[in-house]
Formats: C-alpha cells, structure tokens, sequence
C-alpha cells in the first residue's frame, strides 16, 4: 500500500501521535503498519506489544488485518525468520479492548490489585440497571432527612426546576462523564461564580490562543473560495483588537461550523472549496480543525447565566452523593 505523507508521518516510532480522519481513510491500515514496524524494529514479540480498542469487532478486525499483512509479507520473503516468528506470536497478541486487557491484568494479579478473581465486568444493561437502582437509592435517602438538611434543601430545589424524571437522566449523564465533572469540580467549580465565568473563558486562550486562531484562519482564507468562505471571512473582519474575550469568542463560535464538517474535518466543499492546493497549508488547517471542533461545542456563558451555574452547584453537590453510591455497588 502507497502511502500519503500525513500517512507515512504516523510510522515514526520517536514521537507520540494522534491521527484523526474520516471513515475509510486508511486509519486502520496505517495502525496495521505502524504495530508491525515497531515489532520488527524493535525485535519484540507480539505479546508484548500492546493495541487497544474500543470494542470487540475493532479488536478483532484489527488482529485479523495484522495477520493478513503478515501473510502477505511471508508470501514476498518466504524466509524471513523474524516474520514467521511473528505470525506464531500471534495468537498471543495483546490486541483488544481496554476492558479486556485491563480484566488480564487483574485476573492475574488479583491479591494485588484486591479483587476477586472470577470477578466479570459490568457492561451494558447491567451497567444501567445498577447506576438507576443507585440514582433511586440516593435520592430516596435525601429525601428521608430532616427538613433543615443541607443538600436535602438542594434536592428540593432541583426537583422544583426538573422534576423527577428530568433529574435522575442529568444525574445519570453526570455519573457516565464523570471524568470531565470531575475535572470541572477541580478546575472551575472550586471558584466563586464570578469567577467561573472568567475562568471559562480564559480557559480557551490556554487552549487554543486567539491570536493563532486569527492568524491560521486568514492564511487559510487566503485560498478558501467554498461557497462559506465570504461569510467566514466577513465574520472575521468583525473581530477587533479591543474585543473581550468573550465577544470574540461569540464570533468564533459563529465561524466553528461554517469550516469544519460535521464529523469534524476541514469542509473542503463549503469552506475550501473544490480543487483548491492545501499542500502549504497543512499545519494551519490542522490547527484550525482541532479549534473549530473545540469552538463549535463550546457554550458561551454570560453574566445571565449565573443561574446556570447556581444550578450546576446544586447537581454536582447531589452528583456527589450518587456516585459514592454507584461507586459501592
């Protein structure tokens, strides 16, 4: 397989990489490469080399294009000691799901990791049963405390605003993205309320600087002639030098969906245009991919959404108790 340049930069070994693109456009294969490479470099067996999926199937088909390859390369050099070593180690190759090789791992440490070995792991509508009961549990024993209880008053006011059902299906979102509430409780929520709010925004000049944005968008528009490419371009004429941060983030979020698809690439259709050479303007484009996906998801909080952030208190203190209760069962 002839491989693009982007592609062949996924080989090298000596830095950490993240590759993003569309369906079918040879992800698979490049990881295929890149997994062989470092065995054949590296002179390791398989088994101890590790890829993780996301799911079975993945797994799966992941493990049978490795050995499709394998095959291909022994039919070439039929020879090749190192490859029919290789093609043998197979069938021990740490190729799967993050649940499964971590499940290895605790099946054969289990004294030291503290679990009992024939422990199965929660999935699914088992999964969902179990936070529901707890989600019900917690919120039945708040209600059973005294009236001047604390967060039993914070209930009160979150049934007021949702309701029941309402509730338990944000608690229930909570408890599954408990990592990034987590990272908020750590990072934002640990301020008073006004300083949320500029914490929130600060928070994208840390991450992707508005400057950069600015000045990879108006290279790339340069060469843009996709039917979205004025409206990106007048939109970017409004941003002034003596905008708050979050007035310029206001018209950046306008500007996120007009240049990147859906799925989360460059729009070449709408904002490049057709036919139009990007070959120079790789590094700007990636940068503005990663912004406009982090943009066009971002919600722009202003000085009346201090309610909103009132009532995320009040769901993050009720969140607490919950998942205490998950975490146990």
């Amino acid at each position: 397989m002839e491989f693009t340049r982007n592609q062949k930069k996924a080989h090298d070994l000596n830095r950490h990489i993240s590759v993003t693109a569309g369906a079918g456009s040879g992800k698979t294969a490049v990881l295929v490469h890149r997994y062989l490479k470092i065995l054949l470099e590296k002179d390791l067996p398989p088994n101890q080399v590790v890829a993780i999926t996301f799911t079975e199937k993945a797994a799966a088909e992941l493990k049978q294009r490795v050995v499709n390859e394998i095959n291909a390369r022994l039919q070439a050099e039929p020879h090749n000691t190192q490859l029919q070593k290789i093609k043998t180690g197979t069938l021990s190759a740490q190729i799967s799901t993050i649940h499964a090789f971590c499940a290895q791992i605790l099946r054969e440490y289990p004294v030291e990791a503290g679990v009992d070995a024939s422990f199965s792991v929660l999935q699914g509508i088992q999964q969902r049963l179990i936070l529901r009961e707890s989600i019900d549990a917690t919120l039945r024993e708040i209600a059973d405390r005294p009236d001047e209880d604390e967060v039993r008053e914070k209930l009160v006011a979150l049934l007021r605003i949702f309701g029941k059902s309402r509730l338990e299906a944000h608690l229930s979102e909570l408890v599954n993205q408990r990592e990034v509430v987590e990272r908020l409780k750590r990072d934002l929520y640990c301020q008073i309320d006004s300083e949320v709010l500029e914490s929130w925004h600060e928070n994208v000049q840390s991450q992707f600087p508005i400057e950069d944005w600015l000045r990879c968008l108006r290279t790339v528009l340069t060469v843009a002639r996709g039917r979205n490419a004025a409206q990106v371009q007048e939109l970017t004429e409004q941003i002034e030098p003596n905008m708050t941060v979050q007035e310029t983030i206001s018209l950046l979020t306008e500007i996120a969906p007009l240049i990147v698809t859906q799925s989360g690439t460059i729009s070449r259709r709408d904002f490049l245009g057709s036919g139009v050479e990007t070959e120079t303007l790789n590094e700007e484009i990636d940068f503005l991919v990663r912004a406009a996906k982090y943009f066009r998801d971002y919600a722009i909080l202003t000085s009346d959404n201090e309610l909103l952030i009132r009532v995320t208190r009040l769901l993050i203190d009720i969140y607490d108790e919950v998942q205490c209760t998950y975490e146990d069962r």
